[in-house]
Parts: C-alpha cells; sequence; structure tokens
C-alpha cells in the first residue's frame, strides 16, 4: 500500500494573504494594504469596486504558486488587493485556503 502525504503548514488568515501578496509584489505588483474588499469578495462574491479590471478566487492548499488563471493577467495591472476567508470545499482534516484576488 503506498500513503501519500505531503504536510500542509495551518496559516492564519493574515499569513495567507501576506504569502499571497509577496507572490504578486515579485511579480511587480503593488499591494494595497487594505483587504476588506477582497476579504468581502472572498467570503461572498461582492464586488465593490467598480475600478478593479480583474476579480480571481480560488481554493488550494498549495500557495507557493498563483494560479495559472491569475499569472497570465499580471502584465496588465499595477497593483492588487489580496484576501483570504473560510475555505469552502474542505473535507476531513485535510488544510486549504479561499484567497481571493482583485487587480487595478
Amino acid at each position: 500500500m503506498t500513503v501519500f502525504a505531503r504536510a500542509v503548514q495551518v496559516l492564519s488568515q493574515t499569513e495567507v494573504e501576506s504569502t499571497v501578496a509577496g507572490l504578486l509584489h515579485a511579480r511587480g505588483l503593488m499591494i494595497a494594504r487594505d483587504s476588506a474588499g477582497a476579504r468581502a469578495y472572498c467570503a461572498n462574491g461582492t464586488r465593490d469596486n467598480s475600478q478593479a479590471g480583474f476579480f480571481m478566487r480560488w481554493e488550494n492548499p498549495d500557495l507557493s504558486q498563483l494560479p495559472p488563471a491569475l499569472a497570465s493577467r499580471l502584465g496588465q495591472f499595477h497593483h492588487a488587493v489580496v484576501g483570504s476567508c473560510t475555505p469552502q470545499q474542505v473535507e476531513g482534516a485535510f488544510t486549504t485556503y479561499r484567497v481571493a484576488v482583485i487587480l487595478y
């Protein structure tokens, strides 16, 4: 019997946001400090800023890479807001994260 296991570090909401913000910053984006809009979008899909050009939400246990759909759009924008919220697709004791990014 083969067992595949990969430890996933349990991060706080702020740590999740900081991790994703670091990935975006490394790609040249300025990161806004106020994450309230991205947190609201993460939790319930509320898009309260008409000036935003791209919205994305996803769930994943791996925060080491941006989703390809997001990464492919980064060259079009200069600013980002990152928010995190409670994941919805959790089964058992598996650690996953729900993240939202809004690009400007």
